[in-house]
């Protein structure tokens, strides 16, 4: 089961084993849930896995729950900025590896799942110096990372336990002008996601318009690169 192993710690986001210096002792820093804001308490006993608990018994915040959808997506957006931060500056693009998005009858291009199985990979990301988490902006829906390159952004990843995005916000996205993709935070493939590295393709479970391709058979290919 997964728990909350992220917080707010001193302004910084933290993963509990960064604390492990305080483990056995009475006074530690007054860590923060990321979702909600609320007092966490580090749990650095020796029977359970090191995590963070809410200070408040019944406190109502999603990631409250071990396991549930809301610490699955944390878990997942945390390692996920943490894996980016470490690469900024030592891996200078990254790529997305996409297939075919030949669309079937009766099927948008945009959800299609394809029967052709060629593939093809794109920077989305060249030149990049930083990466944030927990954007928001008005008129588009709350992005967990952004990837920029000093002020101008480059590439829109978000995390989520399903697919969620309706029409409205898909679109707003799309007219961002930015790649974009969408992972899925399950239990099926959380780990997989805490354990990307940024030297490999980024993973998904859907591609915003702007990097929709499809091959020379079954259409043209989108040229050049974010």
């Amino acid at each position: 089961m997964v728990h909350l192993e992220w917080a707010r710690v001193r302004g910084e986001i933290t993963h509990v084993r960064e604390l492990a210096r305080f483990a056995g002792k009475q006074w530690r820093p007054e860590p923060r849930c990321l979702e909600c804001g609320r007092e966490l308490v580090a749990r650095l006993g020796e029977q359970k896995a090191w995590h963070f608990a809410h200070k408040a018994r019944h406190v109502a915040c999603r990631a409250a729950d071990a396991g549930g959808p809301a610490t699955l997506r944390v878990h997942a957006r945390y390692h996920l900025y943490r894996a980016l931060m470490a690469a900024a500056g030592r891996v200078p693009t990254l790529r997305v590896q996409r297939q075919c998005g030949r669309s079937h009858s009766g099927l948008s291009l945009f959800d299609a799942v394809s029967s052709c199985s060629l593939t093809d990979q794109i920077a989305v990301a060249r030149g990049w110096t930083h990466a944030t988490s927990d954007h928001d902006s008005p008129g588009r829906p709350r992005v967990d990372l952004v990837v920029w390159r000093k002020d101008r952004p480059l590439f829109a990843w978000l995390v989520r336990n399903e697919r969620t995005l309706d029409s409205d916000e898909v679109e707003s996205l799309d007219a961002w002008g930015i790649p974009w993709v969408e992972s899925l935070a399950t239990d099926a493939t959380v780990l997989d996601l805490a354990r990307w590295v940024p030297t490999t393709p980024v993973p998904y479970a859907r591609l915003g318009a702007p990097l929709i391709w499809r091959c020379a058979t079954h259409g043209e290919p989108q040229l050049g690169l974010f």
